[in-house]
């Protein structure tokens, strides 16, 4: 039977026949050993990107190849309470993309351009799910009471950080998205692209583009 669960460990995001099982505790400790700045991991039906920072925040994307519910959604998000998460979310590329692509056409061309992912900045966006960290919310002056409010279900892990459900699945996104976009836009610390990509489609050129989003990259 297939399964999300990770099994083997490498360099690269396609399987190799070096890859590392992770069933072999000895090779899987001298892998990271000699990996200290992020490898893969590889199941049947997840891609599991990890990049290792001792001196900024460290991050894991996971990427299934087919459509996920709204259970395992959440516990990718709960599996990763020892490692004191600051910040995570459970989105379709396309509800990522809405709150954090700003995208232009200029000379008849389609510039794209990533924004406002800087965790030391500010919390880069809501999404269906959203793990936020208490500390991360008393760093930026977010109080946790707006967002709960807003949420149609919370889960709260001691005193280190909440789980919000804010549509009941991921598919969903879009029947809400102003009703989100209205939240970042508002809620001091928080990221949002209200009034950015307004301003964007006034660059005349990508040198001017680039100018204008530098900050928020």
């Amino acid at each position: 039977m297939e399964t999300n669960k990770p099994l083997f460990l490498g360099e690269h995001e396609k399987r190799h026949k070096n890859d590392v099982k992770l069933n072999t505790s000895s090779d899987v400790a001298s892998y990271l050993t000699e990996n200290s700045a992020g490898f893969f991991m590889h199941s049947d039906l997840c891609l599991f990107n990890i990049t290792l920072n001792a001196d900024d925040y460290s991050t894991l994307h996971v990427y299934p190849k087919q459509s996920v519910d709204a259970l395992w959604a959440l516990n990718v998000l709960r599996a990763v309470k020892s490692a004191q998460p600051q910040f995570g979310y459970v989105s379709t590329p396309e509800e990522f993309k809405s709150r954090n692509m700003i995208s232009v056409e200029i000379n008849e061309q389609v510039v794209e351009s990533w924004v406002g992912r800087d965790l030391k900045k500010y919390l880069p966006g809501l999404y269906s799910y959203t793990l936020i960290s208490f500390r991360q919310m008393k760093e930026k002056n977010i109080r946790p009471e707006i967002l709960i409010e807003s949420a149609i279900r919370t889960e709260a892990y001691d005193d280190e950080f909440i789980i919000l459900d804010f549509f009941g699945g991921v598919e969903q996104w879009h029947l809400y998205k102003n009703k989100i976009d209205a939240l970042c836009d508002t809620t001091e610390g928080i990221f949002s692209t209200v009034g950015i990509a307004d301003a964007a489609k006034e660059a005349k050129n990508f040198l001017e583009l680039s100018a204008l989003l530098k900050k928020w990259r």
